[in-house]
């Protein structure tokens, strides 16, 4: 993001506020995602933080890069006012391990829709839902580390802690994450997400005339790394999360900027 534009958009400059919104939408969407696991609460939390960013936008120096400053304030927000407020408060792998036992397989159900479909819808709110098994702040480290490839030097300025803790908490996070999916994902044929579609529907976890992932338009994760071009070399593992798409923001961002629109024809 240009200086210019930063300085033009803390001086309430609504076309630099916009590109500084268009620029960071994408980044704050995907995360508020992966740390909520909810697509309605990623959008709410987007939108507040992308508005946060705007007003805050005056306390950033250029002492760093831009990324690392909207990152910063995402965690701070999505840990310190979002959490609180999860709908996953207590989840746990032991308590979601309890959902993927033979019983809730093959439950019968009736749809037009095809199976395939449905399995891939399945397997995205699954996989985000997996993630808040871990606790807020390793969820945070994963997510930054494993996800969007940021390094431990960016990742442990943006988390307020040093390297070395960053990359205990990524470890330690990992191998909760493979032991996890080696155990109960389709990674060892435990869980097929086609065998799921029944207790699914059958418990209003996937409504199948009512898409949520598969409506989303997806970004190339280049553009994700766009923002975090510090990046450490990581172990490869087989990680579900890693097929995971990344989100354009369209609905974000048309929302925050009618609220900037609304703001400004009022004063």
């Amino acid at each position: 993001m240009e200086e210019t534009i930063i300085k033009q958009a803390v001086e309430k400059n609504m076309d630099a506020q916009e590109q500084v919104v268009r620029s960071v939408s994408d980044l704050v969407y995907n995360l508020s995602l992966r740390m909520l696991g909810n697509l309605a609460d990623a959008q709410d939390a987007s939108q507040e933080i992308c508005l946060r960013i705007l007003d805050k936008l005056s306390t950033f120096r250029f002492e760093s890069e831009f990324s690392t400053w909207v990152y910063r304030l995402s965690v701070n927000y999505l840990l310190r006012e979002r959490e609180k407020r999860s709908r996953f408060q207590g989840l746990n792998f032991e308590i979601y391990a309890n959902d993927l036992v033979e019983e809730h397989f093959d439950v019968p159900y009736v749809s037009n829709v095809a199976t395939e479909q449905l399995a891939e819808e399945l397997k995205y709110s699954c996989s985000n839902v997996m993630l808040q098994c871990l606790d807020a702040r390793a969820r945070c480290v994963y997510v930054l580390g494993a996800m969007f490839h940021i390094d431990a030097k960016h990742g442990a300025t943006i988390m307020e802690m040093t390297p070395e803790n960053f990359r205990q908490i990524l470890s330690r996070s990992r191998q909760k994450v493979k032991g996890f999916l080696d155990n109960y994902c389709m990674v060892n044929g435990h869980c097929d997400c086609m065998r799921r579609l029944g207790h699914a529907i059958q418990t209003h976890r996937l409504y199948p005339q009512a898409w949520e992932y598969l409506s989303l338009k997806q970004l190339p994760k280049e553009q994700i790394q766009l923002y975090t071009k510090q990046m450490e070399a990581f172990e490869a593992q087989s990680d579900l999360f890693d097929t995971l798409p990344y989100y354009q923001a369209e609905h974000v961002l048309a929302q925050v900027i009618q609220k900037l629109r609304s703001k400004e024809h009022a004063s």
